[in-house]
C-alpha cells in the first residue's frame, strides 16, 4: 500500500475494511477448534489444519516424516489416542478422556492393567494451586505412561487399587504444519508465526490461531501490498525448527520483522517480550503500535522469553521478531490447565487483538524514510501549508510539517520521527502524503544510507 492509497482509505476505513470478522464469527472459530485433541503430531493437528484450509484456501500444508533431522532435534514419531481411563475397584470410570483431554500425559504410551494405589502415585501429576483444575503435561522425548488429575480428586481416591487403560498408537508417520503467503511488490517479508499443538485450552493456544486466520483473511482483502506476509501454523517448538530448517535461507534474506502470536484472548492487558536488545524493528513497530491503539503494556525482558520467539531469535537464525501476547504466558493462574478454557478468553478479548496486529500491519506497509527536497526549510507559504500572517505561535498543523520537514534526512524513517515528535504516526503520514504530492519530501523504501 502506498500513500496514494493511504489518502483514499484513511487509516480507521482500513481497520474495519473487509474485516470479515463480527464477535460471533471470531468466537465461532475459536469454539469450533478448541475441542480438537492436538498435539505436536496427529489427527488434531491435520484437522486444525483443515479446518484453516477451509476458510483460506491458499493455506499450504506441508509435512515430514517421523525422524526428519531439524538441527539438533528430531522429529519423534506420530502419536494417536484412542481411549484412556481410570477405574476404581467397582469399576466406576474415575476419570476419562472423552470427558476431559488433558487428563493423559501427552505421548503417553498403551497400558491396560490393575495397579496398587502406590504404584499409580508414580503415574500421577496433579496442581495443588488449582485443585478442582487438570494440568496439562506432556512426554515427547521419554516413554512413559500416566495421567493428569485434578488435585482434589486424587486425594480422595482411597482404593487400593485401580484399572489404568491407555490405547495409544506410536508408528513413523508425520510432523504437518502450514503457511499462508501473500505476495506484495517487494519480496521483504512480515512474518506471523503461531502453533497449533495444545488440547482444549483456550488462551493458551485457540486464541493464537483464531486471530492469526482472521489476520490472514484480512490480509487476503487488502490490495496493493508493498510487503510480502508469511503466516506460519506449526507445532511449538518442533514445529517452528522444522519449518526453519526447510525455509531459513529465504527466511534470512527477505524477513524485515516477525511477531509469535499466542495468549491473545484473555481480558487483559497486553504483554511485549522483547527481543535480546529489544531494538531490532519488530520491537520498534510493536511499542508504535501500542502507541496507536493507545494502551498500556507490559513489557517482558528476553529473559522472559518461553515461546516460539526462542527459535526464530536463536543465534545462528537471529530473525528480527518479537512477541505479543494478552496476559504472558506463565503469567496467569490458569496457564496450562483446564481451566484456561473458553470462559477465560472472550471475542472481545480476540478481536482487540486482532485490531492490535492489523495496526502492526498497517505501521509495516506505510513506513517510509523521507528525504526533504529543499536545501533549508521550504517556503511553505507557497504551498498553502503555513499561516500568511506571521504571529507569536506557530500553529500545530504548520509546527508538524516544520518538524517532519527537520527530520526528514532520508535517513530516518516515520517511526523514529513520531516518536521523537510524540505524535501518531498516522498524523504523519497525512503530512507527509501532501508533502510528497507537492515535492517537498520524497519517500524511500529504505534508509539511503542503508
Amino acid at each position: 500500500m502506498n500513500l496514494s492509497f493511504y489518502k483514499r482509505n484513511n487509516a480507521v476505513s482500513l481497520l474495519k475494511r473487509h474485516t470479515l470478522c463480527d464477535l460471533d464469527e471470531i468466537w465461532g472459530m475459536a469454539c469450533d477448534i478448541f475441542d480438537y485433541r492436538r498435539c505436536i503430531t496427529g489427527e488434531g493437528l491435520r484437522e486444525t489444519i483443515g479446518y484453516i484450509q477451509d476458510r483460506i484456501p491458499t493455506t499450504r500444508h506441508h509435512r515430514v516424516k517421523s525422524g526428519y533431522k531439524a538441527f539438533d532435534w528430531n522429529v519423534p514419531l506420530e502419536w494417536n489416542l484412542k481411549e484412556a481411563y481410570i477405574l476404581d475397584s467397582s469399576g466406576k470410570r474415575i476419570i476419562d478422556y472423552n470427558d476431559n483431554p488433558l487428563c493423559v500425559i501427552q505421548y503417553s504410551e498403551s497400558v491396560s492393567m490393575w495397579v496398587d494405589k502406590k504404584v499409580l502415585d508414580n503415574h500421577i501429576v496433579t496442581y495443588k494451586d488449582l485443585p478442582q483444575s487438570t494440568q496439562y503435561a506432556t512426554s515427547y522425548y521419554e516413554r512413559r505412561w500416566g495421567f493428569s488429575i485434578p488435585y482434589d480428586l486424587y486425594r480422595n481416591m482411597s482404593d487400593d487399587r485401580y484399572y489404568v487403560h491407555i490405547e495409544a498408537d506410536h508408528f513413523r508417520g508425520w510432523l504437518d504444519y502450514a503457511d499462508i503467503i501473500f505476495k506484495g511488490k517487494t519480496k521483504q517479508e512480515a512474518l506471523f508465526s503461531t502453533y497449533i499443538c495444545h488440547p482444549s485450552m483456550g488462551n493458551n493456544e485457540t486464541s493464537g490461531p483464531v486471530v492469526q486466520t482472521f489476520l490472514a483473511k484480512w490480509i487476503e482483502s487488502l490490495d496493493e501490498l508493498c510487503l510480502t506476509y508469511r503466516f506460519i501454523f506449526c507445532p511449538e517448538t518442533i514445529g517452528t525448527l522444522v519449518y526453519l530448517s526447510k525455509n531459513l535461507k529465504i527466511l534470512k534474506r527477505r524477513t524485515i520483522a516477525g511477531y509469535v502470536i499466542t495468549c491473545v484472548g484473555d481480558s487483559g492487558s497486553f504483554s511485549y517480550i522483547a527481543s535480546q536488545n529489544g531494538d531490532n524493528y519488530a520491537d520498534r513497530i510493536a511499542k508504535q503500535a501500542f502507541k496507536e491503539l493507545g494502551v498500556d503494556y507490559t513489557e517482558y525482558d528476553w529473559m522472559d522469553r518461553g515461546s516460539d520467539e526462542r527459535q526464530y531469535l536463536s543465534p545462528g537464525i537471529d530473525l528480527p521478531v518479537c512477541s505479543i501476547t494478552k496476559t504472558k504466558y506463565g503469567k496467569y493462574k490458569e496457564y496450562h490447565t483446564s481451566d484456561d478454557n473458553l470462559d477465560f478468553i472472550s471475542s472481545e478479548g480476540l478481536c482487540e487483538a486482532l485490531t492490535y496486529y492489523k495496526i502492526i500491519i498497517l505501521l509495516l506497509e506505510f513506513n517510509k524514510f523521507p528525504r526533504l527536497m529543499t536545501f533549508g526549510e521550504p517556503f511553505l507559504t507557497r504551498y498553502g501549508l503555513y499561516e500568511t500572517l506571521s504571529v507569536r505561535e506557530i500553529c500545530d498543523a504548520s509546527k508538524l510539517v516544520l518538524d517532519l520537514c527537520s527530520f526528514s534526512n532520508g535517513e530516518r524513517d516515520f517511526i523514529e520521527i513520531a516518536q521523537r515528535l510524540d505524535c501518531s504516526f498516522f498524523k504523519l503520514v497525512e503530512v507527509a502524503s501532501v508533502l510528497e504530492e507537492k515535492n517537498i519530501l520524497k519517500l524511500y523504501s529504505h534508509s539511503l544510507s542503508s
